[in-house]
């Protein structure tokens, strides 16, 4: 299951370099090559990911689908309701 695969990633695994070609571009420049790594792709992707379930979360909420509390928020917000809350 990918959640597995994700977690079995080690901190060497996550530190690993990689190159990401980036091709989005609104003029006919040729793709760039951008140095990276791989935790900070995934981490990338978790965030874009949640931005993506924000939206289906308010799609959710004009057609009355529960989904839950937390669905579609960052974690660091979750973060400071706690706290808020906590405090």
């Amino acid at each position: 299951m990918l959640v597995q695969q994700f977690e079995a990633l080690s901190d060497q695994d996550l530190q690993a370099p990689c190159d990401v070609v980036y091709s989005v571009s609104y003029s006919d420049s040729e793709p760039e090559v951008i140095a990276s790594t791989v935790g900070r792709e995934v981490a990338f992707s978790v965030g874009h990911a949640i931005h993506h379930f924000a939206i289906v979360r308010l799609l959710c909420a004009q057609l009355a689908v529960a989904v839950p509390s937390e669905f579609g928020i960052a974690p660091s917000t979750l973060k400071h309701r706690a706290a808020q809350a906590a405090g």
